[in-house]
């Protein structure tokens, strides 16, 4: 895979820039915002990214009421963990009040990606298995995976050093060979494996930054976890690091986003992208687009992963809403996905679509299509569907109640 690259973020780290972020989130997710722009910060998806089970987490925030807030961008900073090598992303906030923001205002256009000297980053990702750590004192990945990151073998039989950096700029020294139609990294690998904690289902990204005349860019590891480490790293390598933090720290940090969120105070937030669609700092037009859709249960939907602004979207597989959770909105859909066990059954209302289903035969009439909700995007009320003798609310009239002052 190859990624223009950006202009290096100037966030004191030096080595993370928004082509290696993007490279180590999750393929299909990873959207950073704008600064300047217009989002809506997710307390539930924000606990989500630390808590596997996160409602006892937000029972102890100090402050009843929405879980949603509506804020401007104010500065995004990219980062990688002290420990864990893994690169995110560091979002300051400002909360605001809906009619200080001009209704439907455009966001900033992202900043145009630099290409200097027509440099570009070069990645191939591998997801590790049991195998890869359980026993093994070396790493292996295909070659076609690894052309074009990894240089060519000068002697395909013998072993020769690779100097790879992690994501800030620690050196690594491998014994790069060759065994069959695999590449192979061996020497330190076990000592990084062992140090990173890995886990069946981690990934580790290997990059490299290459112009059109050079074929010695610099080689570059990053680390995209599965999940939350629920206990601290042996941390042998890194000494004079500082320890992770205990789970009950990175949780004082979601309750405190939360209150000053509440109090419309400035606050920062860590976006980790971990799997697709957790994205809980959220583009306010994207929120509005699916507030417009027409999602009753039964509907056929499908789901559309988050791109970069001005990419084509994503479009992935279909599916039927079973449910439709009142009183949340954080994943409040639920989706029996077709023939893809792997999505996951709850998903939020701004990442999927109606399915509209066209008729080509002119002997067959029309379906019959469920009565939905008219939005009138000049209006601050909705028309709630009339399914038979009961009123069901719209996702803005959901929206409208959890936040009233914003929307």
């Amino acid at each position: 895979m190859a990624a223009a690259a950006a202009p290096l973020a100037d966030d004191g780290d030096g080595i993370v820039d928004r082509a290696m972020w993007l490279a180590c989130a999750a393929p299909n997710s990873g959207r950073l915002p704008a600064v300047g722009s217009v989002v809506f910060y997710f307390v539930d998806g924000h606990a989500a990214q630390f808590c596997q089970f996160p409602a006892p987490l937000l029972e102890q925030l100090a402050v009843p009421g929405p879980r949603v807030f509506l804020c401007t961008v104010a500065a995004v900073r990219l980062r990688a963990d002290a420990l864990t090598n893994e690169a995110y992303a560091e979002i300051t906030l400002d909360p605001v009040a809906d009619h200080d923001v001009p209704r439907l205002a455009p966001a900033p256009a992202p900043a145009p990606a630099a290409a200097a000297g027509g440099q570009q980053l070069r990645y191939f990702v591998k997801t590790l298995m049991i195998s890869d750590f359980d026993f093994r004192i070396r790493f292996s990945a295909p070659m076609a995976d690894a052309k074009g990151v990894f240089p060519p073998l000068v002697d395909a039989k013998a072993v020769q050093p690779l100097l790879v950096k992690d994501l800030h700029g620690s050196p690594m020294t491998f014994d790069y060979g060759r065994k069959g139609k695999r590449v192979t990294l061996a020497k330190v690998w076990k000592k990084f494996r062992d140090d990173m904690d890995f886990v069946d289902g981690d990934s580790v990204i290997f990059m490299r930054r290459r112009d059109d005349d050079d074929d010695d860019g610099e080689l570059y590891v990053g680390v995209r976890r599965q999940r939350t480490l629920e206990r601290p790293l042996r941390n042998t390598m890194r000494r004079y690091r500082p320890p992770t933090p205990p789970q009950a720290a990175v949780q004082e940090a979601v309750l405190a986003a939360a209150g000053h969120a509440a109090a419309g105070e400035r606050f920062t937030v860590a976006y980790r992208s971990r799997q697709d669609g957790d994205e809980f700092v959220v583009p306010r037009e994207a929120v509005e687009e699916g507030l417009r859709a027409r999602l009753t249960s039964l509907a056929e939907v499908e789901f559309v992963w988050a791109v970069e602004d001005g990419a084509p979207p994503i479009v992935g597989p279909r599916g039927k809403v079973t449910a439709i959770a009142t009183g949340q909105l954080w994943r409040n859909l639920e989706i029996v996905w077709d023939g893809n066990s792997e999505m996951d059954m709850s998903a939020n209302f701004w990442q999927v679509r109606p399915v509209e289903e066209v008729d080509i035969s002119p002997s067959t009439p029309p379906p019959k299509r469920l009565k939905n909700c008219e939005i009138d995007d000049t209006a601050s009320t909705s028309v709630s569907v009339d399914n038979g003798d009961e009123q069901v609310p719209t996702m803005r009239q959901r929206l409208e109640a959890l936040i009233p002052d914003n929307i």
